[in-house]
């Protein structure tokens, strides 16, 4: 962050239709990443033995983003809140199931808790 930079707030909802407009966004899409950017996180962060939790308080977000990792999250948290060229970012958003091809199994699902 160079001096004198100040954070850009998270865009409005009328500033929201008119990015998905200009970049051409699919209506099905534009509402499914509405309903996340109007949800709570999905989950609390957890303290384990080796992580350090946290409330980052987010300027451009207006809200506190927790985090469950100094190294990375923070940092991710960190980074994100300074960069213009990221309008927004949240935390623990949405559950997400992943498809994992491995050797041993056609097929594992991985859900995020």
């Amino acid at each position: 962050m160079h001096k004198g930079h100040t954070a850009k707030a998270m865009l409005t909802d009328e500033a929201f239709r008119a990015w998905c407009q200009h970049n051409q966004i699919a209506m099905e899409t534009a509402t499914y990443i509405q309903r996340i950017r109007s949800s709570p996180p999905v989950r609390k962060v957890r303290s384990g033995v080796s992580n350090v939790t946290g409330r980052y308080p987010s300027v451009k977000m207006g809200c506190a983003i927790q985090f469950e990792s100094r190294h990375v999250e923070l940092w991710g948290i960190y980074t994100m809140e300074r960069d213009d060229n990221v309008l927004e970012y949240l935390g623990s958003s949405q559950r997400a199931q992943l498809e994992v091809y491995t050797l041993h199994s056609p097929l594992d699902a991985i859900q995020q808790c």
